[in-house]
């Protein structure tokens, strides 16, 4: 995922005097996309029409829509295709990118569970607040900005850059290249949604700062304005705050193993551990939690319980031997103490373990809040641990509290291990209709990401720095891996495909067959049951590596590893697994055995394993590319056969770096594409299944999420309901319909059209991400008119492609019923500008009975 702008420039076609360009690739992800896709939006050029007028803050949308002209889809004559179209082959991917799990599916809702954090930075003065209307103070260094959506690529002078993004609340801020700082000539602007920052020589970047937290009666809580002016928060653990109150006297400290002395010798988990003292004075002293990022707050539901666990130590300067820590939820708006239990801790230096069980008399308060960067719904929770006991010494761990079973995935079979699994975020899941989910992605290619430290009770797994969380302050919790996707997918009915690291040793992978599917005898078998899961994990299918870029390696460090995982499979009585191939291209013309000479050597070295070997190829998400992808599935069945192969090929991820209208438009046609080709490519992937909403979090990269999570919510943007449409209208048949009906690189309209087994229901799903509507005429296989219809169309509110669902507005882009879509007498269905529509036709005299079994699954939008 790299900073590699890519950018082209347009002349608005629409009167405007100056140049804009929406670049739909904006920063080129690892060169997922070969095509350049520019995207001019009707009277979108007028933001960067005359220096004078500036950079409009919404751009207008101009003109009608136009229609292309009507074509007639013909299936009075189409046959069906030899194959079955899979119940639902959609899938999702997770990984440890934008809290998909700490902080998202994870239940866990203490962010910065074992305080390896770095401190924080001294505050020697009160944040003020700040106010949307003040100028802003943008941060000024030679550098780019990488890793975030482009609101908009423009051509304009700084000047204009400066006031637009200023008077844009989804701009963190801006980039371009140059040698001036402050440019009086239009250059090539990038504005952005989410700013990293990267040092080069050439470039220019401008950030807003940070927000600080308005007044208190406000709700803004957490460390995004952290107020105390004491230096002793220097000592706090980076996710925490320190809690001291009336006139107690207090002091912190973040406790760090000392290199080379083993980490337990210090820490109970980790490198580090929190430390409060209270020396003397009335109140308390301690720390408090306002979850993901220390920011979103506790979503805390009254009458509800609340449990988990926390390790503790103390010490008293008197001669006590036991000091009282007292566990409280608090909402910080209020002040109120929601619910609080007492724990007894033994002085000493051995850490214990206290269980936590907390029921809530009252509940914290959620709602929308106006940030700098977007709208960020945030919650008055907070958790906290502190002492009202004076000469005493207390050492924090490793903390979890999670919801009841009333909050979690209902899974017995998790055994004493349970599933600390969101129930709402499983909700979502399980409203699609998901079939596979995955678990793996570029984490998956970090030294330390290995099955072994994924397995047995959670407190004796140990945190990281991860692929995505390798800086100072973001580490890696191992509390929700590999193991509990499985149970999660045994608890709601699908399939999971783990993806491991391909330097994982053979034996070693050996063993994890043995412990996912052993007995009590068996060494690894034994080790599952007592590490608190009786019940087997139900995994058959591994890919080896992610996006490994030297084929040839991949496949000398693939095979071995699967020859291993069969031989113990055969000796325990396991089944045989099913591979993926994590070489996961990007270039849909990669097929050249010339100039690719490792795809060769990979097909022959795997030919041994039949069809169980599936070759996971990684797309972009521009509908536009599409095209070259229908080509290389084309080709690669004839390529597999040549070489004596029965490997197949999946999609199992679909990137795009944003999760507006136009991504759900995208997926939309991927579907559709995948549906032709359902025979070789069973299964179709997305990147990503969930994202935590976090406008302010300066670490958020690759927002695609299809999912998005509060603490108090979830709601799906647009390609969720795109899964559901294409769910909801599954039919096991596809027709064979005319070429012309599939994307091109002049055609912005992709048709599929598919029936029930005995032609009593036809469904048509049309995506159009042009800018006309279009128009289709249906001749049926049959003369009768359908008895009834049904239309669903997906489409937004503004026109924009980027569209997208926010707390505040979650159903903005979601399906309607539209039965003007379809006219009945003429058999026209309309296909609007930038929507996805879904059409289902029925004849009951056709077959009465057949009608049950084909229409099981309607749309419900939960509205």
């Amino acid at each position: 995922r790299s900073p590699s702008f890519s950018t082209s420039s347009c002349v608005c076609p629409f009167g405007a005097t100056g140049p804009l360009v929406m670049n739909l690739n904006r920063c080129k992800p690892w060169g997922y996309l070969k095509f350049e896709t520019v995207l001019v939006l009707f009277g979108v050029c007028t933001l960067a029409s005359a220096s004078s007028r500036g950079i409009s803050r919404t751009p207008a949308i101009g003109a009608q829509q136009e229609k292309f002209e009507t074509r007639t889809l013909d299936l009075r004559t189409a046959s069906k295709e030899s194959f079955t179209v899979p119940w639902n082959f959609s899938s999702v991917g997770i990984e440890y990118l934008n809290h998909e799990v700490y902080g998202g599916l994870y239940a866990q809702m203490i962010f910065g569970e074992s305080f390896e954090e770095a401190a924080t930075s001294p505050h020697p003065e009160a944040h003020e607040p700040v106010l949307l209307s003040n100028p802003m103070k943008y941060t000024i260094r030679e550098g780019y900005l990488t890793n975030g959506m482009d609101l908009q690529v423009a051509t304009v002078t700084f000047t204009e850059a400066e006031a637009w993004c200023s008077a844009n609340d989804r701009c963190c801020g801006f980039t371009f290249e140059g040698s001036e700082q402050a440019p009086a000539t239009p250059v090539n602007v990038y504005f952005k949604m989410s700013c990293v920052f990267a040092a080069a020589s050439g470039w220019w970047s401008y950030t807003k700062p940070a927000p600080a937290m308005p007044p208190a009666q406000q709700g803004y809580i957490g460390c995004a304005g952290r107020s105390n002016s004491s230096s002793l928060l220097s000592h706090v653990s980076e996710m925490w705050l320190g809690v001291v109150s009336e006139n107690a006297k207090g002091s912190f400290n973040l406790v760090v193993a000392p290199p080379p002395a083993p980490v337990p010798s210090v820490a109970f988990h980790g490198a580090q551990f929190q430390q409060f003292t209270f020396h003397s004075g009335h109140g308390r002293v301690g720390v408090a939690n306002h979850g993901l990022n220390c920011q979103h707050g506790l979503f805390v539901e009254a009458g509800r319980s609340y449990s988990g666990y926390t390790f503790l130590r103390t010490r008293a300067w008197d001669d006590r031997d036991v000091v009282e820590v007292v566990a409280s939820l608090e909402d910080v708006a209020t002040g109120q103490v929601l619910a609080q239990q007492a724990l007894s801790v033994s002085t000493g230096r051995k850490w214990s373990r206290h269980s936590l069980s907390l029921r809530a008399a009252s509940g914290s308060m959620c709602g929308g809040v106006a940030r700098l960067q977007g709208q960020v719904s945030e919650c008055s929770g907070s958790f906290v641990l502190a002492t009202s006991q004076p000469n005493s010494t207390v050492d924090v761990d490793l903390t979890f509290l999670a919801p009841d079973a009333w909050g979690l995935v209902h899974a017995p079979h998790a055994g004493d291990l349970g599933l600390p699994a969101r129930k709402d975020v499983a909700d979502m899941f399980h409203k699609e209709s998901l079939k596979v989910l995955r678990m793996g992605g570029s984490m998956c290619n970090h030294g330390p990401y290995r099955w072994k430290d994924f397995r047995g009770p959670r407190e004796k797994r140990q945190p990281y720095h991860g692929d995505w969380y390798r800086q100072p302050g973001l580490v890696q919790s191992r509390g929700f891996g590999m193991f509990e996707m499985a149970d999660l997918c045994t608890a709601i009915d699908c399939t999971t495909i783990i993806t491991v690291n391909d330097l994982e040793a053979p034996d070693d992978m050996a063993d994890f067959v043995e412990y996912c599917w052993g007995n009590a005898t068996t060494r690894f078998g034994a080790l599952r049951i007592a590490d608190g899961h009786p019940e087997i994990y139900n995994i058959t299918r591994v890919e080896i590596g992610n996006e490994v870029p030297d084929l040839i390696a991949l496949t000398n460090h693939t095979v071995p590893i699967i020859q291993a995982m069969d031989k113990r499979s055969l000796a325990i009585g396991a089944p045989l697994f099913t591979f993926y191939i994590g070489y996961n291209i990007y270039d849909s013309e990669v097929l050249d055995l010339e100039a690719n000479p490792g795809i060769e050597y990979m097909f022959n070295q795997t030919a041994f394993l039949g069809d169980r070997v599936f070759w996971d190829v990684h797309v972009g998400a521009d509908p536009d590319s599409v095209a070259g992808w229908e080509l290389f599935f084309e080709h690669f069945e004839d390529l597999a056969t040549r070489l004596g192969s029965k490997m197949r090929a999946v999609i199992l991820e679909e990137n795009g770096n944003d999760h507006g209208l136009l991504r759900g438009l995208g997926h939309a046609a991927y579907s559709n594409m995948m549906h032709r080709h359902a025979r070789l490519a069973p299964v179709h992937g997305y990147a990503n299944a969930l994202e935590a909403w976090q406008g302010m979090d300066v670490e958020q990269s690759f927002p695609q999420g299809q999912v998005f999570t509060l603490p108090n919510m979830t709601w799906g943007q647009p390609t969720y309901w795109v899964i559901r449409m294409v769910a909801e209208s599954y039919m096991p048949n596809l027709l064979q319909i005319s070429k012309e009906w599939r994307t091109s690189g002049q055609n912005s309209l992709d048709v599929i059209a598919l029936t029930s087994e005995n032609g009593s229901t036809v469904v048509v799903r049309a995506v159009n991400w042009g800018m006309s509507s279009a128009s289709i005429a249906i001749n049926f296989h049959t003369s009768q008119p359908p008895t009834e219809f049904k239309v669903l169309v997906l489409e937004g509110q503004s026109g924009l492609p980027f569209e997208e669902n926010t707390p505040g507005d979650p159903f903005r882009v979601s399906p309607k019923n539209n039965q003007q879509l379809y006219e009945d007498k003429l058999q026209m269905l309309t296909v609007p500008m930038m929507a996805f529509v879904v059409a289902t036709f029925r004849w009951e005299e056709i077959s009465q009975s057949a009608l049950g079994s084909d229409f099981i699954h309607q749309m419900h939008i939960e509205q």
